[in-house]
C-alpha cells in the first residue's frame, strides 16, 4: 500500500536529539493524522542548506502516530542515519516529499503498464477471450443490459387510491419502469379488478400509466393442503375413525350395495317391506294390505278426521254430532238432485244448508270446480250465528271477505296487532327491516388521530339497494376538548354520504348526546354489492381512544 501523501507539506521543528521518539511541529496544519496511514517525512537544516539534498546530516522518519503538534517517528528510515538535529541558533525543517520507498512503492503497486491490444469494448464478442480484459463502459453496457426488466422490489403500495403506481419507481425522478413491483397493503380496486393485502403488481413495459394490460397481478392469498395419503383408506370396519376418508371406489362400492336399482322397475309396482310385516324393503305389487282405511263412524258425541277416503262420499254423521274439518280442507264433488247426506255433497250446492254444529277451521275454501270460483272465509265472519249468502261469480273471480288488514311499519315496530299482515313494503320500512353495520375503527388503546380512509369495508349483497339512513359514532375514551369529527365517504362514487357529519361532544361517549345531530345526502346515499365505503376522521378531539361507527341501511 502506498503512503499517505499531501501536497507542500512543511514546518519548522524544535530541536530533536539523536534517539528522540517523538517531535513537535510549529504548523501541523498540512501534516495527515498518522491514524489514516503512516507515511515518511525528511528532516534537515532550513537555515544553512535550501534543499534536504544539500545538508550531509539529513533524515528520513516514519510519522507512526499523532496527539496535537506532537508525531512519534521511527528514526533513520531508507538508509539514513538517526542524528542531532539541534545546533544553537539554527533551525531545522521537516517536509513530506518524494523519497526512494514512494517510487519503489509505486512501481510496485503498477506492476506493469495497460496493455491496450488486450482492452475490449465488446464483452459479448469477445466473449471467448481469454487474455483481453473488458473497458469500464463495456462492462456496465452488457450489465445493464443483462439486468433491464428484473424485479425490482419498490415497497409497499396502498391500493385504496383505486390506481396503479405512477411515481417511486426505479427510473429517473420515480419513474416506474419495466419489473417494478410493490406489494399491496391496503386493499383497493386497479384495473377494475380488486385486490387484496399481500397481492403483488409488477410493471410489464416502461411508463406503464393506468392501463391494466401493462401491469401483472399476483394473488398472494391463494393456499394449498395436499392430501393425506396415510389417512384414505379403501374398506370401513367398526374400528374406522373420523380422522380417515374413503377412496372413490370404496364409496361407490358400498353405496352400490346397500341402495335399490331403480333404473328400470315393472309398472306400478311400489318400493316397500313384505306384505303385512317388517323386513328389508323391495319392488313390488301393491296390496291392499298397504292402504290403511281412512273412514270409520265414531260412537261419541265427536267424529274428527284428517282426509276422505278416496271413492268415499265422505264420513257418516248421525243427528247431534259435531263434524270437525281440519284446517285448509277443500270439499269438492259433482252437483246432484235430491237429499244430500255428507258435507262434500253440500259443497257443491251453490246456497249450501248445513244442519246442526258445523265447527270450520281459521279459514276455509268452498270451490266451485265447474266454472273456477273460489270463496274464502274468516273466522270472525262466521261468528253470532251470522248467515252469509254467496253470490255465484264468473270467470276466475274470488270473493274475499276482508276481516284481516295489513300492518303500517310503526305497528310492525310495536308488535302488539294480532289480526293484521305485513306486505313487503310495511317490513322494509319497519325496525325488523334495517341491516346495522357497527365497526371498530380505532381501538381502545390507541389516540384517534385524523385521515381518510381510517378503515374502508365493502358493500356485501346482502345490503345492495339500500341507502344509508342513520350514522352515528361512539368512543371508549372522550375527548377533554374539541369535537371528534366523522365523514362517511363512498370512494366507489368518489362522493361523501353525510350533509352533516358525525360529532362526539367533548366528554361525551357517542354522537346520540351531540348537539348537531349527523344528516345524510339524500342524493348520495344509495349502496350497490362491491361499492367501498370509507370512514374518514377529520377532527380527532383530544386524547380519544377507542372510536368506532354505527351505520343503519334499509330499503328506499
Amino acid at each position: 500500500m502506498l503512503d499517505k501523501a499531501y501536497n507542500f507539506a512543511k514546518s519548522i521543528i524544535s530541536p530533536l536529539a539523536s534517539g528522540a521518539v517523538s517531535v513537535t511541529l510549529t504548523d501541523p496544519s498540512k501534516f495527515i493524522d498518522p491514524a489514516s496511514g503512516e507515511y515518511n517525512c525528511t528532516i534537515w537544516c532550513s537555515s544553512l542548506f535550501a534543499s534536504p539534498t544539500e545538508d550531509p546530516n539529513k533524515e528520513i522518519v516514519r510519522f507512526t502516530a499523532k496527539s496535537g503538534s506532537d508525531y512519534t517517528i521511527t528514526r533513520a528510515q531508507e538508509g539514513t542515519t538517526d542524528v542531532d538535529h539541534n545546533t544553537v541558533g539554527e533551525s531545522y525543517s521537516i517536509a513530506i516529499g518524494i523519497t526512494a520507498k514512494m517510487i519503489t512503492d509505486i512501481a510496485s503497486e503498477l506492476g506493469e503498464k495497460e496493455l491496450t491490444s488486450n482492452k475490449s469494448n465488446d464483452v459479448s464478442g469477445d466473449a471467448a477471450s481469454t487474455t483481453k480484459y473488458p473497458s469500464v463502459k463495456a462492462f456496465k453496457d452488457y450489465t445493464d443490459g443483462k439486468i433491464l426488466g428484473l424485479l425490482n422490489y419498490r415497497g409497499a403500495y396502498d391500493a385504496s387510491v383505486n390506481t396503479y403506481p405512477a411515481t417511486g419507481g426505479s427510473g429517473t425522478g420515480g419513474a416506474v419502469l419495466k419489473g417494478d413491483m410493490w406489494i399491496i397493503s391496503v386493499a383497493g380496486t386497479l384495473g377494475g379488478e380488486a385486490v387484496q393485502i399481500g397481492d403483488s403488481i409488477i410493471a410489464n413495459i416502461d411508463t406503464p400509466g393506468q392501463t391494466a394490460g401493462n401491469w401483472n397481478p399476483l394473488n398472494g392469498n391463494i393456499s394449498y393442503v395436499p392430501e393425506n395419503a396415510a389417512n384414505k383408506v379403501t374398506s370401513i370396519s367398526g374400528s374406522s375413525t373420523d380422522v380417515q376418508y374413503p377412496s372413490a371406489k370404496l364409496l361407490f362400492d358400498q353405496l352400490a350395495g346397500k341402495v335399490a336399482n331403480f333404473t328400470s322397475q315393472t309398472a306400478n309396482y311400489v318400493f316397500a317391506s313384505p306384505n303385512g310385516s317388517a323386513g328389508t324393503p323391495s319392488f313390488r305389487a301393491l296390496v291392499a294390505g298397504d292402504i290403511p282405511a281412512l273412514a270409520y263412524e265414531a260412537s261419541g258425541a265427536t267424529a274428527t278426521h284428517a282426509a276422505l277416503q278416496t271413492g268415499v262420499h265422505g264420513i257418516s254423521i248421525t243427528a247431534g254430532k259435531t263434524l270437525t274439518v281440519q284446517d285448509n280442507v277443500t270439499i269438492t264433488g259433482p252437483l246432484g238432485t235430491g237429499a244430500y247426506a255428507t258435507i262434500a255433497d253440500y259443497a257443491t250446492l251453490a246456497n249450501p244448508t248445513f244442519t246442526g254444529t258445523v265447527i270450520l277451521p281459521k279459514n276455509i275454501e268452498i270451490q266451485d270446480t265447474s266454472a273456477d270460483h273460489q270463496y274464502v272465509l274468516a273466522v270472525s265472519e262466521l261468528a253470532a250465528d251470522r248467515t252469509i249468502t254467496l253470490p255465484l261469480l264468473t270467470g276466475n273471480d274470488i270473493f274475499m271477505f276482508r276481516d284481516f288488514h295489513k300492518s303500517t311499519s310503526a305497528e310492525i315496530n310495536t308488535g302488539t296487532e294480532n289480526d293484521k299482515y305485513i306486505t313487503p313494503d310495511g317490513f322494509a320500512g319497519s325496525i325488523p327491516g334495517k341491516r346495522i353495520v357497527q365497526l371498530k375503527i380505532v381501538d381502545d388503546s390507541t389516540v384517534v388521530a385524523t385521515g381518510n380512509g381510517k378503515l374502508i369495508f365493502v358493500i356485501p349483497e346482502e345490503l345492495n339497494g339500500m341507502n344509508l339512513i342513520q350514522a352515528e359514532s361512539f368512543c371508549s375514551t372522550v375527548s377533554s376538548s374539541g369535537l371528534p369529527t366523522v365523514q362517511i365517504r363512498n370512494v366507489t362514487d368518489s362522493v361523501d354520504m353525510l350533509s352533516t357529519r358525525i360529532t362526539i361532544d367533548a366528554t361525551e361517549y357517542t354522537s346520540y348526546t351531540a348537539e348537531a345531530r349527523s344528516a345524510v345526502d339524500g342524493t348520495h346515499d344509495d349502496v350497490a354489492t362491491g361499492d367501498l365505503i370509507a370512514i374518514d376522521v377529520d377532527v380527532s378531539g383530544t386524547g380519544t381512544r377507542g372510536l368506532g361507527i354505527i351505520l343503519s341501511f334499509q330499503l328506499p
